[in-house]
């Protein structure tokens, strides 16, 4: 099982700055430091 699979499956969590885009977990870098990653969506 792919990491991949494992987040579709609930079984993990994407990190900080981490999306899925076209099938694959592409990583988004923060603008600047005073910036940070709401995870609440």
């Amino acid at each position: 099982m792919i990491r991949l699979d494992r987040i579709n499956e609930k079984l993990e969590e994407l990190q900080d700055g981490e999306c899925i885009k076209d099938n694959e977990i592409i990583m988004v870098e923060k603008p600047n430091n005073f910036h940070f990653w709401d995870t609440n969506l």
